[in-house]
C-alpha cells in the first residue's frame, strides 16, 4: 500500500520519473511522534515555541533519479508519511521547506533511517 502511494508520488513530482531507483529500507510501522520547533507568532511579533504531534504510517526509501542534465543526482533518503489527522499522504526530505513543523519531522525520521 505504501509503496503503490509512493509510487503515485514519484510520477507526480520526479522530473524524469521513469529513472527513478528506489528501495524501501524499513518496514511501514505506525509511530507517533512529537516534535518541538520555534515558529514565528504574528500576533506576539516574537518567536513562539510549538509542540506538534506527528500520527500515521512512517516508512523509509532510498531514492536516486535523473536531474534536468540527464545524470542521476545521487541517491538520498526520504520518508514516506501518511496521516489520518488531515495533512494525507505526504512525502517528507531534506529540502522540506513550508511548515516547521513538518520540516522538524522531516530532519527527526530522516536521522533514524538507514543509510
Amino acid at each position: 500500500m505504501m509503496d503503490r502511494k509512493f509510487l503515485e508520488w514519484i510520477e507526480e513530482n520526479l522530473r524524469d520519473p521513469e529513472s527513478a531507483l528506489w528501495k524501501r529500507t524499513t518496514d511501514t510501522q505506525y509511530r507517533t511522534y512529537t516534535i518541538e520547533y520555534t515558529d514565528w507568532n504574528v500576533a506576539k511579533r516574537k518567536h513562539t515555541r510549538m509542540r506538534k504531534e506527528f500520527s500515521g504510517f512512517f516508512a523509509c526509501y532510498k531514492l536516486n533519479s535523473k536531474n534536468g542534465y540527464g545524470g542521476y543526482a545521487g541517491s538520498r533518503r526520504v520518508v514516506a508519511y501518511e496521516s489520518f489527522s488531515g495533512d494525507g499522504f505526504i512525502v517528507l526530505h531534506n529540502d522540506w521547506r513550508g511548515d516547521n513543523g513538518k520540516e522538524n519531522l522531516a530532519r527527526e525520521l530522516i536521522s533514524r533511517c538507514p543509510l
